[in-house]
């Protein structure tokens, strides 16, 4: 059995990124089937909470910022191919072939 102590930033770091639920879901099948014990301590849970707002507008803003490539890129490369259509009329007529 391994034991095994996250600081808070990694947690952080994990909750920010796209894949980083794949991450904590692993560890948690592991701790489940008792190969990790997480020690956890009560000081990261409340570091955790205190930056849980943060994290939440960071995701939310990079998420946004993400769509907005894409559509910024349908509205360049797609705009060609498909005449005058907008960058939304493209993404959805694409979504529903």
């Amino acid at each position: 059995m391994l034991h095994i102590l996250v600081a808070t930033s990694t947690w952080l770091d994990l909750a920010k990124r796209r894949d980083g639920q794949r991450w904590i879901v692993a560890l948690r099948v592991l701790s489940h089937q008792r190969h990790v014990v997480p020690i956890v301590p009560k000081l990261v849970i409340d570091e955790f909470k205190q930056n849980q707002d943060r994290i939440e507008t960071s995701m939310t803003s990079s998420i946004a910022q993400h769509f907005m490539q894409i559509k910024q890129d349908l509205s360049d490369f797609g705009g060609e191919r498909n005449g005058d259509q907008s960058a939304d009329q493209t993404l959805t007529s694409d979504a529903t072939k």
